[in-house]
């Protein structure tokens, strides 16, 4: 039989694991936004390329505050999955790079 500890650490896992997949469905909700925003961006014609930039640029800073919310919670579990970690990391990495991407295409479209 559990102790009172070892079922409030069990419970407690659970609900981080349980934060941890909510968050989850936010970043695949951000990630579809974020598609629809990069296509409004091919289609976009002047003023409006840099509106639909801007939005990208917003929700791509959603995401991996999404993400730096999901590494805290993986961190914060007992039992912690660092090669979880790793990937949230890596994705983090891809997003600061689509960020400056999206900068330097938004000052070479003003350039043009």
């Amino acid at each position: 039989k559990l102790s009172g500890y070892d079922e409030y650490v069990i419970k407690e896992e659970k609900k981080k694991e349980s934060e941890i997949e909510k968050e989850a469905a936010v970043l695949k909700e951000l990630e579809s936004a974020y598609i629809n925003l990069g296509r409004a961006i091919d289609k976009a014609l002047g003023e409006k390329v840099f509106d639909a930039s801007k939005a990208a640029i917003e929700n791509l800073k959603q995401q991996k505050a999404v993400l730096e919310q999901m590494i805290r919670l993986e961190k914060d579990k007992k039992d912690s999955d660092q090669d979880k970690i790793n990937g949230y990391k890596d994705q983090i990495n891809s997003i600061n790079n689509s960020i400056e991407d999206m900068y330097q295409a938004m000052v070479d479209k003003a350039l043009n």
